[in-house]
């Protein structure tokens, strides 16, 4: 039993890491581009 939760954390491990890469690449480009949009707006 044990050995095959182990292979499933290892066969689902490259998904979730995937996932977090896309969502923290996804929120620094939004961040950055937020900041580069909005934030040039104030300065005249």
């Amino acid at each position: 039993m044990a050995s095959m939760i182990m292979v499933l954390s290892v066969a689902f491990f490259p998904v979730v890491w995937a996932n977090c890469w896309t969502g923290l690449i996804e929120w620094r480009l939004s961040t950055f581009f937020h900041d580069a949009l909005f934030g040039d707006v104030k300065s005249p």
